[in-house]
C-alpha cells in the first residue's frame, strides 16, 4: 500500500492511498445504527413532517429521533448512532438506549487489530437523502432514510460481490415484500444472490471518463457539495432549503439546480472523500475540488470508476500503523489524514482489510536482521 499526503501551506491539502488488489483481502461496511436509522430522516434540510405529522424544527437543520419519536435540532436526534472510527472495530457496539449490536469484530483480546486495516468515512449514508445501501447479512437488507424516493432513482453503487471482487455498478432497488432487492438499472437483472453488500455514492468517474457536472445536478441533497452557498446568508439558506425540498423529484431538482447555475451561482470546491476502482488497485482520494476535479484526480491515480462517499468535516483516513503500543492500554490505530474541522463521530465507515498482521515482533526494535 502507498499513502501520499500533500500539505502545502496555502496551496494544497489532501491525501491519496493506493491499495494494490493483491494486498486487499476484504472490504467491510459498518453502520451500527442500521435498524433505527431506517426509521429516521438523517439531517433534514427542508420543511417536512415526521411520522405523526409534526413539522421539522429547522435551525437550520433538524433530525428525527427514532428512539423518542420527536424532532431535534441539527443532528441531535441521531447523534447516538455516530461513533468514533475505532469503536466500529469492536465485536459488540453499545448504542445509548438500545441493545448492543454486532461490530466489525477486528480486535484481539488486548484491543489491538488482528490485521492491517484502513478505515474511511461513508458518512453521507444515514445523514443525507439519496444515499442507500444493501447488505445481505442484515434484516431488512435494504437501507434508506424514511421518505427516500427509491423508485424515482437509479443508484451508482460500490458493489462488493460475494466472490470478493469490487466494482461500481448502476442499480435499482425493487420492492420485495417488506424489503428491496438490487437489480441492474438496465435490464432488471437480479443481483441479490451475487452481492455481499453495496452502498451508493455520486459517480464522478465512469469507465475512465470524467462524469460532467450536468449529469449530477439531481444527486446532491446537500447542494453545498456542488454549488457554493454562504450559509450565513439567509437568502442562500432559503435557496438550499428550496433545492432540498425538490430532491424527491429528480427532474424538478435538476431544473432548479440548473437554473441557479446558469444564473451565475459559482461552483463549490469542497473537501471530498472519494473511492476509485482500477483494474489492479483501489484508490482512496481525499482533497478539495469540484466533482470533475475529483474524477480527474482518481483517473490520474489509476482508477477507472470512482464515487464520492462523504464531504467536508466528515473526511478522514484511519490506519493501523498510527497505533500506539501493544497490548492493553495501546491504541489499535489512528487518524493519518482528516478535514481541518474533522468531526470524529461516524455514522458509517468502510473497513479495508489488508493481508498481513497489524503488528510483528522484531529482535531489536526497528533493527532488521540480515543473513547473507
Amino acid at each position: 500500500m502507498k499513502l501520499e499526503l500533500e500539505l502545502r501551506h496555502g496551496l494544497s491539502y489532501g491525501s491519496v492511498a493506493v491499495i494494490p488488489r493483491s494486498e486487499l483481502e476484504q472490504v467491510r461496511l459498518s453502520v451500527p445504527g442500521w435498524t433505527w436509522l431506517r426509521q429516521a430522516c438523517g439531517i433534514v434540510r427542508h420543511a417536512m413532517s415526521g411520522p405523526n405529522g409534526e413539522p421539522a424544527l429547522l435551525s437550520p437543520t433538524a433530525s428525527w429521533d427514532p428512539l423518542h419519536g420527536n424532532w431535534e435540532k441539527g443532528h441531535a436526534g441521531i447523534r447516538r448512532y455516530k461513533l468514533p472510527p475505532e469503536e466500529h472495530l469492536a465485536a459488540a457496539i453499545r448504542i445509548e438506549g438500545h441493545e448492543d449490536v454486532p461490530g466489525l469484530d477486528l480486535l484481539d483480546g488486548a484491543g489491538m487489530l488482528r490485521q492491517r486495516t484502513i478505515l474511511v468515512g461513508n458518512r453521507n449514508l444515514g445523514n443525507n437523502f439519496g444515499f442507500v445501501a444493501w447488505d445481505r447479512t442484515r434484516a431488512p437488507r435494504f437501507f434508506s432514510l424514511m421518505g427516500e424516493a427509491v423508485d424515482a432513482r437509479r443508484y451508482s453503487c460500490l458493489v462488493v460481490w460475494r466472490s470478493g471482487d469490487l466494482t461500481v455498478e448502476t442499480l435499482r432497488f425493487l420492492r420485495d415484500k417488506e424489503d428491496r432487492r438490487p437489480v441492474r438499472a438496465e435490464g432488471d437483472e437480479s443481483l441479490e444472490d451475487r452481492i455481499a453488500w453495496c452502498s451508493y455514492g455520486q459517480q464522478v468517474l465512469r469507465h475512465g471518463e470524467i462524469v460532467p457536472a450536468e449529469e449530477l445536478l439531481s444527486e446532491f441533497y446537500d447542494l453545498r457539495h456542488l454549488l457554493f452557498h454562504n450559509v450565513a446568508d439567509p437568502a442562500d439558506q432559503q435557496a438550499l432549503r428550496e433545492a432540498a425540498a425538490r430532491f424527491a423529484d429528480p427532474k424538478a431538482l435538476r431544473s432548479t439546480v440548473e437554473s441557479a447555475w446558469r444564473a451565475g451561482r459559482p461552483r463549490s470546491r469542497y473537501l471530498h472523500n472519494a473511492l476509485g476502482i482500477g483494474e489492479d488497485r483501489i484508490v482512496i482520494l481525499q482533497r478539495h475540488g469540484t466533482p470533475e476535479e475529483i474524477g480527474e484526480a482518481l483517473k490520474r491515480a489509476g482508477a477507472r470508476d470512482g464515487l464520492l462517499l462523504d464531504n467536508g468535516g466528515s473526511v478522514f483516513t484511519w490506519a493501523w500503523f498510527a497505533g500506539i503500543g501493544d497490548g492493553h492500554g495501546g491504541k489499535p490505530g489512528g487518524i493519518v489524514f482528516s478535514a481541518p474541522d474533522f468531526r470524529p463521530p461516524s455514522i458509517s465507515v468502510l473497513a479495508f482489510l489488508l493481508r498481513g498482521a497489524a503488528r510483528h515482533d522484531e529482535p531489536r526494535g526497528t533493527v532488521t536482521p540480515f543473513v547473507s
